[in-house]
């Protein structure tokens, strides 16, 4: 929306002529940026643009270097999903190799909608064990007993005898949880970060190596000193009804997309599946 230039001249105001103008402020803002538009996320912001425009600024204006940083990060978890060099033992599939060509708008679409579209083969299973407790994982074995790759930890494993199953039910949700893009800075993260995805499809496994930044750029940082310092049992005595009702929020906002509700499952189980048989490859 094109606004018309507006003119601010300082002028002595009175304590009400001033609240009148922040009020007069506020009503034009609205106007010329509505609050949907304020509010939204920028997942939200991103999915109400063609997924073709998209990809076509990533060719133009992302950087793969950058977006290669950003693949790296711990707190994006990109990589420990989807390591180039897992050979199979990942929880998501390997991205420098495609035995279907997937397009430009296709890759937009996965970073976006991950479970519009699960490659066969990394689709997660629900079991409900006889003891009650529920695991999610990726089938490895569909023989006696069932084997799953864990949901969250590629290494682990768990052999489950087929008597102990009470349940088996197949989730139509990825394992990458929606939301992912908001933990970007911006539109122009997400460009970057999408024209890495596109560089080392076209360019597979050595432009994936090529492209990987030093450890420096993105291995975890240690506490701050400071935090040794930091009174935690005071604030936890502190919290209060307005406390859990942030907490919450975030929990809504952020967490959920993994974990869940209790009246809607979530991509990863609430609970600990510790008490099933575990193995570790």
């Amino acid at each position: 929306m094109k606004a018309n230039p507006t003119v601010i001249i300082a002028l002595p105001c009175t304590r009400s002529q001033t609240v009148c103008l922040v009020v007069a402020l506020l009503t034009w803002t609205s106007t010329v940026f509505p609050m949907e538009t304020l509010a939204s996320t920028l997942e939200e912001m991103l999915r109400s643009e063609p997924a073709r425009k998209l990809a076509a600024d990533a060719r133009k204006m992302g950087d793969p270097k950058r977006g290669a940083i950003l693949f790296y990060q711990p707190y994006l978890a990109c990589r420990k999903c989807h390591a180039p060099d897992a050979d199979g033992n990942q929880i998501g599939p390997e991205l420098t190799r495609w035995q279907e060509r997937i397009t430009d708008e296709e890759i937009v679409e996965a970073v976006l909608e991950p479970s519009k579209r699960v490659r066969k083969g990394y689709e997660t299973i629900r079991i409900r064990h006889s003891s009650g407790r529920v695991i999610v994982g990726l089938k490895i074995d569909d023989g006696d007993p069932l084997i799953l790759r864990d949901a969250t930890v590629a290494s682990k494993t768990y052999s489950i005898p087929r008597n102990e199953i009470d349940a088996i039910q197949k989730d139509r949700s990825s394992v990458m949880p929606e939301g992912l893009v908001n933990q970007l800075a911006g539109r122009g993260q997400f460009l970057d970060l999408v024209s890495y995805l596109l560089a080392i499809r076209d360019g597979g496994l050595d432009r994936a190596r090529d492209l990987e930044p030093p450890p420096q750029l993105y291995a975890t940082r240690p506490l701050p000193e400071y935090e040794s310092r930091v009174d935690h049992r005071g604030l936890i005595e502190s919290w209060n009804a307005q406390s859990i009702q942030r907490g919450q929020a975030i929990y809504e906002r952020v967490c959920r997309n993994c974990h869940g509700t209790h009246d809607q499952a979530g991509s990863l189980p609430m609970e600990c599946a510790s008490t099933l048989t575990d193995r570790s490859s």
